[in-house]
């Protein structure tokens, strides 16, 4: 079988040789025509660096057609035409606004280099079509996700979640009911053309709520100028669940007047009861309608653009979560699955979830001149949320909880670079949000009626030099709050809060040598409590626990050190990341060891509090290219997180994560670009880093490892229209297991086998 490999592969370098060509390129700054030392020109795996005098002559193969081209202090590149030509000349632009990341964004407002980031682009998000946020970024590392079951799953970075992870959607802080564990990110992610995660303590331009980290996610560019019509559809279906997803868009530009542009955007999803192992979960499904569009006006020194979307969702929650008295609560969780099971089907029964979340925003940027730019932005956000019970007398129609959240955003910025070294940007933030119940479910909210107030302003100072970087920041915010509501003995409760607090960031970026760079930055970041986590007093719906709120509540106040490696060349990528945090006031919720019993049935009392906590980690990325064809690459994430005065393990955290990948690509095949074989390998080691007293059991699941494939194929036409292919089998062997992150682990297990199949038209 080895013979049989490895003259395959030598086959395939053999043929490749015969029918490559070679290129010389030469990277040049636009402005003086000098040249770029250390310019880094990815294609496919394979890296190059240029030389002293900014050229570098590279071997190209018959299914090498995209060139990545970035180098520390300008806007990276993207060529596509290059093929036949035996010299390219490339002009790089000066970045004037910010220090560009690695990862190509169509956003001006992208993260320092001083910040550690990972990021997802173009086809490899497309790819993830029918899954949520929070699974499509788990293969980054240092992430995970924390879920309520089958359907709904919120992103962990680095042992952050909720309300700790900040989501920035098309340049707007994403504000909705996100505030429970059983509350998923209100987002469709196909309107995006890249999501980045920030894991600093990037909170200066953003204010409060960064302590885990930044999730962006941003459009693609409007086509100004574009005389034709395109576009993407995207269609994917999976097996486990008998999902099915359909996502396009299109754009283009007004024949009369090219300077505007358009696009329309829209995403169907619907899904049935999911499946474990060895038996199904009912009512699961999912159903979700979104809708997106933009208009944009870019002329000389000025923009304008307008953007709307609609995020419709109804999800259904396992019949489990909804018990009856307290020893049928105890016996479901002794057993660890459902009693009883239905036949599969997409029907969504009570419980269940429905959200409507709309975004408006309108955004101007006027280039006074080479060095001052001018940036505005407003936004309004509306978000409904409905919960529907099984309730007795024919009421389950009713939603046992409603709320409508009404929010508006102003954002002002002034950037300025007095020369290429010294990057300047000052900025004004104020918000408001109005939540309230809406009347008539003839159930007691979980939490009362409340309006917030932000107000906020911010100094960035960059500094950019050939072979490093740094920045310094600072901000001060301050929030304001009153919440009104009536408990269920019909006394009033809630009060005003105001909080103050200044955040700083410190950071820099140092090229040791040329394929190995350093990175690191030093942080203070906050977040006040939620109401919920002040007032809250009853039943989270979905994840079928009792909570109680603690209006003693402090904000949170965090500091984080976090330093990256990153090792490139042509055969070997490493990155290694290392972080310490610091958290004062640190909340989370744990079971008292009591029961709440209303009119749906029997459920655990779990009680707000903080602690001081103290959490530091390591994240591990190794990519290996040893042929053209043959990549390994190796993901590892390690955590740990303790009270600091009782060094007790806190709950909900991470344990191991090691995900490993080894993929073969082949080309030469008839009708196929190309096409390539990934086998994957995922292992979540058993967290024994676990206090019993934080959990409704005294033990935690057990390690498990599952197996993947992938297998993807790529049609190139003419006139630039692209096909993709793919087949992704997720827990190859049907595995039965339980995540300990999932807090349904109680009363199921995890799903089974999943086949995906995507096929994605560009044109």
């Amino acid at each position: 079988m080895l013979l049989l490999i490895s003259g395959s592969l030598c086959s395939h370098s053999l043929y490749a040789n015969r029918s490559s060509e070679k290129i010389k390129i030469k990277i040049v700054e636009k402005d003086s025509s000098y040249p770029i030392v250390q310019a880094l020109i990815q294609i496919h795996n394979k890296v190059y660096v240029s030389d002293a005098k900014g050229e570098c002559t590279i071997e190209l193969s018959p299914t090498d057609n995209v060139m990545h081209i970035h180098s520390l202090g300008y806007k990276p590149r993207e060529i596509s035409s290059f093929q036949g030509k035996k010299e390219l000349l490339v002009f790089l632009e000066l970045e004037q606004n910010l220090l560009e990341e690695v990862v190509v964004s169509s956003s001006k407002q992208t993260a320092a280099r001083s910040s550690v980031t990972q990021g997802l682009t173009g086809i490899e998000l497309s790819k993830n079509l029918g899954k949520s946020l929070a699974e499509s970024l788990e293969k980054m590392k240092g992430v995970s996700f924390i879920q309520n079951g089958a359907t709904v799953a919120k992103p962990v970075i680095q042992g952050m979640y909720g309300n700790r992870i900040l989501i920035i959607n098309n340049g707007v802080r994403q504000e909705g009911q996100a505030w429970g564990d059983d509350h998923a990110p209100e987002i469709d992610m196909n309107n995006a053309s890249s999501v980045t995660i920030i894991k600093g303590v990037d909170a200066i331009r953003y204010g409060s709520q960064a302590l885990g980290g930044i999730i962006r996610l941003e459009p693609k560019e409007l086509p100004y100028n574009r005389t034709k019509i395109g576009g993407n559809l995207s269609t994917s279906y999976g097996s486990n669940g008998k999902r099915y997803a359909l996502t396009g868009y299109l754009d283009g530009s007004l024949p009369f007047a090219k300077s505007i542009a358009w696009r329309v955007q829209g995403t169907l999803l619907n899904g049935g009861d999911r499946k474990t192992a060895k038996y199904l979960l009912n009512n699961t499904g999912v159903r979700e309608y979104d809708f997106s569009t933009a208009l944009g006006y870019k002329k000389g020194d000025v923009s304008f653009d307008l953007f709307y979307s609609r995020y419709d969702s109804k999800t259904g929650v396992l019949y489990t979560s909804q018990r009856g008295d307290i020893d049928l609560l105890k016996e479901r969780i002794e057993i660890g699955r459902p009693l009883e099971i239905e036949p599969f089907s997409r029907k969504i029964d009570y419980p269940y979830q429905q959200v409507i979340h709309q975004i408006f925003r309108v955004k101007s940027d006027w280039d006074i001149n080479t060095k001052n730019q001018l940036l505005f932005q407003y936004s309004y956000q509306t978000d409904h949320r409905d919960e529907f019970h099984a309730r007795r007398n024919n009421l389950s129609h009713i939603p046992s909880l409603s709320l409508d959240l009404s929010s508006s955003q102003l954002d002002l910025s002034w950037l300025f670079s007095p020369s290429r070294y010294l990057k300047t940007e000052v900025g004004i933030y104020t918000g408001f949000a109005d939540n309230a119940n809406k009347a008539g479910t003839g159930v007691v909210p979980i939490i009362p009626n409340y309006t917030q107030q932000n107000w906020g302003t911010f100094l960035i100072q960059r500094f950019l030099r050939e072979k490093w970087s740094a920045e310094a920041g600072i901000r001060f915010d301050r929030q304001s709050s009153k919440a009104d509501g009536f408990d269920s003995y019909g006394e009033r409760y809630g009060g005003k809060r105001t909080f103050a607090n200044a955040t700083y960031h410190l950071g820099g970026a140092y090229q040791i040598s040329r394929p190995l760079r350093f990175v690191s930055n030093l942080g203070l970041a906050w977040r006040s409590p939620h109401v919920h986590e002040l007032y809250s007093n009853g039943l989270d719906h979905a994840s079928g626990i009792y909570v109680v709120g603690n209006s003693q509540l402090q904000p949170e106040r965090s500091t984080k050190w976090i330093s990256s490696f990153i090792y490139e060349t042509q055969p070997l990528t490493l990155s290694i990341d290392g972080y310490l945090q610091w958290v004062h006031n640190y909340i989370y919720d744990e079971p008292s060891q009591d029961y709440m019993t209303i009119v749906s049935g029997t459920y655990p009392v779990f009680k707000y509090k903080q602690v001081d906590g103290f959490f530091r980690g390591i994240d591990a990325e190794l990519s290996f290219t040893p042929f053209s064809s043959l990549t390994y690459t190796h993901k590892a994430s390690m955590i740990w997180a303790n009270e600091k005065s009782t060094g007790r393990y806190l709950p909900y955290i991470p344990s191991f994560h090691w995900l490993q990948t080894l993929g073969y690509e082949l080309s030469g095949i008839p009708l196929f670009h190309k096409v390539s074989f990934t086998l994957k390998h995922k292992y979540v080691a058993k967290q024994k880093r676990f206090d019993p007293a934080t959990d409704l059991i005294p033990f935690t699941p057990p390690s498990y490892h599952l197996l993947g494939l992938q297998i993807e194929g790529n049609i190139d036409f003419k006139q630039k229209h692209k096909m993709t292919f793919l087949v992704e089998i997720n827990n190859l062997l049907n595995k039965e297991y339980k995540e300990y992150t999932n807090r349904f682990r109680y009363y199921a297990h995890d799903t089974g086998r999943d086949i995906r199949m995507v096929c994605i038209w560009s044109f």
